[in-house]
């Protein structure tokens, strides 16, 4: 019971602070916003970028796959603070057996090219790395603020737009897990937040009624109790 209590009070702990955002972002029509947009047939503007070999590389290049893309620069420190959790979510994606699925893209910009592969061997962030120096994107793709979350499909097409980002644990494996399977960021989140006020309210993840959450949820605990360790450690200097 002990066992069952902590890995409850954590996963709702790792929940909290993207649960407190939900109500300023989520809408099922809030594509006038950009947050967490349903697909509507959108592909981002097309940008040719730099891999770290001086390889050409734009999105269609990994069509086919979940891209999970994170827009930063050198001077953003909150952009560098996200490469750890990063790293953690590609561990926990491994472990979902969603690695060869979902594609983490970290995209610099607004920097000189020698800034950036200094950044990459000091930072060495996880996924893939590409470079642009074309600051326009800015524009394009409606980016206001860095680092800048976002989801494509498959196609290309875009799924959302500012997306949890990797330190909220708990909500962005569930989006990227739905995605997987077809299902928009919106119907995810909605899902996620009518089960868990259930849970909140019973204080047992036995108070689950949607079956796929259920198995998710009994999958993941592990992982987030994990997940919690390391970022207490991180926290208190102990981790890296």
């Amino acid at each position: 019971m002990k066992t069952i209590l902590t890995l409850l009070f954590s996963f709702l702990s790792l929940l909290s602070f993207g649960q407190s955002q939900d109500s300023i972002r989520f809408s099922k029509n809030s594509t006038s916003s950009g947050f967490y947009r349903n697909d509507t047939g959108t592909y981002l503007p097309k940008f040719v970028f730099v891999d770290e070999s001086g390889n050409k590389k734009t999105l269609a290049d990994f069509k086919g796959k979940i891209l999970y893309i994170n827009i930063w620069a050198t001077w953003c420190g909150n952009c560098i603070t996200r490469f750890p959790y990063e790293e953690q979510l590609l561990k926990r994606l491994g472990h979902l057996k969603l690695d060869t699925s979902v594609v983490l893209i970290n995209i610099n910009i607004d920097d000189r090219k020698n800034q950036w592969k200094q950044a990459l061997k000091k930072y060495r962030p996880q996924g893939i790395n590409l470079y642009s120096s074309d600051t326009s994107l800015y524009e394009k793709w409606n980016i206001s603020a860095l680092p800048a979350y976002s989801l494509i499909d498959r196609s290309g097409k875009v799924l959302g737009m500012k997306i949890y980002m990797p330190d909220e644990a708990v909500s962005i494996d569930w989006v990227l897990y739905n995605a997987v399977k077809g299902v928009s960021p919106p119907d995810a989140i909605r899902i996620q937040q009518e089960q868990n006020k259930l849970i909140e309210q019973q204080h047992s993840p036995a108070a689950i009624t949607h079956k796929e959450y259920a198995d998710w949820y009994a999958s993941t605990m592990p992982l987030y109790l994990e997940f919690r360790k390391w970022r207490v450690e991180r926290k208190s200097g102990k981790g890296h």
